[in-house]
């Protein structure tokens, strides 16, 4: 059963001292010793946000979490998109690879407000001979581990990972040229 109630830290139901084990307790049950603040951040259901919002138990409050992720993604460097790049929307969380899945919903969106990232290639992650560290004798470097552990990453780099991430590089649109 969900508690609905609202404890804020500074609430006297968020902590208590209790002098038979001297220190303060959270309304969790939770000992804290003498860190009374720890106690009462760990027995409040809601704190105050930044802006004063009263808010379940989070980093900010829905507001002023799109304002911080707004802030980010304008500091973001840019660059024009070509019409053909990878873009991952941060406001739709979704991926476009062309101009026409963007708008096939029919709605005329701006481009801005979609909040455009370029997206980038993974890497395959690569190993190190420290992975088999525990299989290695103390004090000698198997010459030949290393070898083939470096052939192994090599080769792998040339396979393509077929997977796409966004990379922190803003996508701002200009004038595209349909290809005829």
């Amino acid at each position: 059963m969900k508690d609905d109630k609202v404890i804020l830290e500074d609430s006297l139901e968020a902590a208590t001292y209790r002098t038979d084990i001297c220190g303060w307790v959270s309304k969790k049950g939770e000992y804290w010793g003498e860190k009374e603040n720890l106690a009462r951040m760990d027995g409040a259901t809601h704190i105050k946000c930044d802006c004063g919002n009263i808010i379940e138990k989070r980093t900010y409050c829905e507001r002023c979490d799109q304002k911080q992720r707004d802030e980010q993604f304008y500091l973001m460097p840019e660059k024009a998109w070509n019409g053909e790049d990878l873009l991952f929307s941060r406001a739709e969380e979704r991926y476009y690879h062309e101009w026409e899945g963007i708008n096939s919903d029919g709605e005329d969106v701006p481009f801005e407000s979609m909040k455009f990232v370029f997206c980038g290639e993974v890497e395959w992650p690569q190993i190190h001979e420290d992975y088999f560290w525990d299989d290695m004798p103390d004090d000698n470097k198997n010459d030949e581990l290393s070898r083939l552990v470096d052939d192994f990453n090599y080769d792998l780099r040339k396979i393509r990972t077929n997977c796409f991430l966004p990379v922190g590089i803003r996508a701002v649109l200009v004038e595209v040229k349909c290809k005829e």
